[in-house]
């Protein structure tokens, strides 16, 4: 796989005794679950710890998508967002009007610290790279720059 160095990025993350972590997902075809662990894994990065002083396991971070093939869904996000804080709920014994009370409100207030960039070429990938460290710490461009950032996900790699 091709590797790019954009020093920009090293201040993003804390300097770990070695390198961050790179996962690629990949299977032989569709279907295979990819997409729905990203969502996943996005939901639980910028859902808060708790939900109605219930323990529901949320990162409080913020993530960035750079969505190179345009098919990122804000609506899938929040349908997995909701099952999976109606889950951990239900887990915990809480009634189901308890549940959905206030859910609505938690889902669009997190969903401001998911970050999305939709890219049309390399050229469009590389300068959204280069420009992330100034934006994501701008304290006027967005709400997250008070957030840990969890991960940067692109998708798809092989776009351009």
């Amino acid at each position: 796989s091709t590797h790019f160095a954009i020093p920009e990025l090293d201040r993003l993350f804390p300097k770990p005794a070695q390198k961050m972590p790179m996962i690629e997902l990949i299977s032989s075809g569709p279907g295979a679950g990819k997409t729905s662990l990203i969502y996943y894994i996005i939901a639980v990065a910028i859902l808060p710890a708790t939900y109605s002083s219930t323990p529901i396991g949320g990162q409080s971070s913020a993530v960035v998508v750079l969505d190179a093939d345009n098919r990122f869904r804000v609506e899938r996000l929040v349908e997995v967002m909701a099952s999976y804080i109606s889950s951990r709920l239900a887990a915990a014994g809480i009634p189901q009007q308890q549940k959905t009370d206030g859910m609505r409100d938690l889902i669009h207030a997190c969903l401001a610290h998911v970050h999305i960039f939709r890219l049309q070429s390399m050229r469009s990938l590389l300068a959204t790279l280069k420009s992330l460290p100034e934006y994501l710490e701008s304290r006027t461009a967005h709400r997250s720059a008070h957030r840990r950032l969890h991960s940067i996900f692109l998708d798809s790699a092989s776009a351009f």
